[in-house]
């Protein structure tokens, strides 16, 4: 998409990618606090909306994206109990 996107679609997935990162710096410094996990997967989550929703309309591909998945993970709990 970074290649052939239009301009929408490559500032959404640069937008998500940097969501990513984001997560990923939580995880290499490991003193993020709960409230920051939460801020930066939401954050994540509604970048990565974004970006579909912006693809989607590139491609011509009418209607809205797929709901976003469950946060946390339904399993994870699952797993917890």
């Amino acid at each position: 998409m970074l290649l052939n996107g239009d301009a929408a679609t490559i500032a959404a997935a640069r937008r998500w990618h940097e969501m990513v990162w984001t997560i990923e710096l939580l995880v290499r410094e490991g003193c993020a606090t709960p409230q920051d996990w939460t801020l930066a997967l939401g954050q994540a989550s509604a970048a990565q909306d974004a970006f579909y929703a912006c693809a989607r309309c590139d491609l011509g591909i009418a209607g809205a994206p797929p709901p976003a998945g469950e946060w946390p993970r339904p399993w994870r709990a699952e797993l917890s109990s």
